[in-house]
């Protein structure tokens, strides 16, 4: 039986434009998002604290803003 990669295994086969630093801090963020404890879980504001939001690049990346705006 073949067995399924998983969704990380998905993400770093595919490529990315994005370095592998990046891609450590959002890999990150998502898992916390996806705890399978709710408690463990972030808020929405608690995810746009993370480092990886705050960062210039995806703060000033346009595509973003309508998705932050109405997270704030």
């Amino acid at each position: 039986m073949l067995e399924e990669p998983t969704m990380e295994d998905a993400f770093d086969q595919e490529k990315l434009d994005i370095d592998k630093e990046e891609a450590g801090k959002a890999k990150a963020l998502i898992r916390r998002i996806l705890d399978y404890d709710p408690k463990k879980r972030p808020s929405a504001a608690e995810v746009l604290r993370d480092p990886w939001f705050l960062e210039d690049e995806v703060r000033d990346d346009s595509s973003y803003k309508p998705f932050l705006q109405k997270m704030q």
